[in-house]
Formats: structure tokens, C-alpha cells, sequence
């Protein structure tokens, strides 16, 4: 008997752990994304929900750090449809309230509900957060019961480079981790030209200043902010200021090595600009030598 007792009490236990495991794997999640900004730019996030079981309406707060971000404006996903409204929006405390309501059916669906556009005000200590909260029972199901729901919040990581550099729009200018990626040809002068602070030094990867008229090269730099900023040029990967052969058998080098030996080389190796240093570039630079680029 006292076996038989045992057994259904260990079965019960491994329902039981069972049922949480399910119920916690749908759990549903609202959550806000993380993207990179720099002061003075516009950065879009995203909410999104994910294990949703039917939403036909509810309510949420977006709580951010108004000294850092100013919210710009908010949309509605194309495939959410549903209706938000913007009930409440507190620029100097950082909320916006926003509800929702079936449109033309409930929402059944992963995926993004709102895009939020802030502009970054400032540096900050280098993240602004971006918080999602929903009240108790302010998220309705599709059954009209409250839904159990978690939250993952977000925000913005802030580039200390680009903000520092005041990069502005439609340049051709980059910043990939502590590099500044150029394009091929470009002079000291029109680096000048796509950037908003003024009365930089530059150098050679030698040490030597450089004027306007001077061509970048990869491991050149400038100096911000007591700060020595490396440029790379985009398939200039040993420096020279052309495309070569030489560059193709530094590329392979700087392959093998990795980003922390040849941080500059790394990012001029991305030929094809797709934001990864990989065999593919190493293609690409093949063809533009054969073709002499």
C-alpha cells in the first residue's frame, strides 16, 4: 500500500512540475527592444509581444528617462490590428499611456504592436531605458479574463563615438565599436564636412598631422575629447590608401588574428558593408582587384 502511495504521489509531483514548466514556457511577454542611437538622432524601438493567447485589448505605460530621451511620436504595427489610442503622454515625467482595442479582430499573433521614436538629448552614463508597465488585470484576453503576462524592458545604447563626433545624416561615415569607418578617397576636408564638431586634429598612423587636402587611411586618427579615434577605410587594409593585392593578403591575416589584434584592419575589411569581416569580403575584394575596382 505504502508503495502504491508513493507512486501516485510521484506522479502527482511530475504533473504538477510539468503544468509550471508549461504554464511559465507561455507565459505572455511584452517587451520593449534595444537599439543604438547618438545624441541629436531619431531611434526607433519596437513593443512587441511574444506566447500571446489572444489579446483583445488592454492598457500600457512607456516609462522613460526624460532628461535623456524626448519621445517624438508613436505608431501602430501594420499586422497588430488593433486600435491605440494615446490616452496620456507626460513629457517632463517620461510616460505615455496608451490602450487598445479589437479592430477588426482580436489579436492572436507574435509580433510588434507599437514603434516608439525618441531623440537622444544625451550621453547619459552610456544606456537610456525604456520600461514597459501594464497595471494588474489591464490586459485582456480574448476570453475578456485578465491576462498573466511579464515584462522585458529596453532602451538605448548610446554611441559615445558618434555622439562625440556629432556624425550628421546621409554621410557616408560610420562608427563600428571604437572605429570610425570611412569611405575610400575621402580627405580630411570632407571628413570635416560630415561631422559637427570643429577644430579636430588628425595624424597619420605614424604621428604625422594631416590637412585638409590628406587622404584618410586605415589607422589614421583624430583626436576628441582627449581620445584617440581610428579610422578605417573601407578595403584600405594595410593603410596605404589603395587597393591592392597587398590588401587582400592582409585581409586574410587579419581573418585569422581576429578584431582585437587588427581593430582597424577588421572594420576596413568589410568590403561589401554589411557590418560583418567574413569570407564573403574576401570574395568581394577578390572580384574588385580583378575587375581593378
Amino acid at each position: 500500500m505504502k508503495k502504491i502511495l508513493c507512486c501516485i504521489c510521484a506522479v502527482a509531483l511530475v504533473f504538477t512540475a510539468f503544468v509550471s514548466v508549461v504554464g511559465a514556457e507561455e507565459l505572455c511577454v511584452i517587451k520593449v527592444s534595444t537599439a543604438e542611437g547618438a545624441v541629436g538622432k531619431t531611434v526607433v524601438l519596437t513593443v512587441s509581444v511574444e506566447n500571446n493567447p489572444g489579446i483583445a485589448g488592454g492598457m500600457l505605460t512607456i516609462d522613460y528617462d526624460a532628461e535623456t530621451l524626448r519621445f517624438q511620436s508613436a505608431s501602430v504595427a501594420e499586422e497588430f490590428g488593433m486600435t491605440v489610442t494615446t490616452i496620456a503622454n507626460d513629457t517632463d515625467k517620461g510616460l505615455v499611456l496608451f490602450g487598445f482595442v479589437g479592430g477588426y479582430g482580436d489579436f492572436c499573433e507574435d509580433g510588434e504592436i507599437l514603434r516608439l521614436s525618441f531623440v537622444l538629448r544625451t550621453v547619459s552614463n552610456g544606456f537610456a531605458p525604456v520600461k514597459v508597465r501594464i497595471d494588474k488585470n489591464s490586459l485582456c484576453g480574448t476570453d475578456y479574463k485578465a491576462l498573466e503576462y511579464e515584462t522585458v524592458d529596453g532602451g538605448v545604447n548610446v554611441s559615445l563615438i558618434e555622439s562625440m563626433l556629432g556624425i550628421k545624416d546621409g554621410t557616408e561615415v560610420f562608427v563600428a565599436g571604437t572605429v570610425i569607418s570611412v569611405p575610400l578617397g575621402m580627405t580630411v576636408g570632407e571628413f570635416n564636412k560630415s561631422i559637427t564638431t570643429e577644430n579636430l586634429k588628425y595624424y597619420s598612423s605614424l604621428g604625422q598631422i594631416l590637412g585638409d587636402d590628406s587622404l584618410l587611411c586605415t589607422d589614421s586618427y583624430v583626436i576628441c575629447n582627449l581620445r584617440k579615434l581610428r579610422f578605417a577605410v573601407r578595403g584600405d587594409l594595410n593603410g596605404d590608401g589603395n587597393i591592392s593585392t597587398a590588401d587582400y593578403l592582409v585581409m586574410k591575416r587579419v581573418l585569422s588574428a581576429g578584431a582585437e589584434s587588427y581593430p582597424a584592419a577588421y572594420v576596413a575589411g568589410d568590403v561589401n558593408g554589411d557590418g560583418f569581416t567574413n569570407v564573403t569580403d574576401v570574395y568581394t575584394l577578390k572580384l574588385m582587384l580583378i575587375r581593378n575596382w
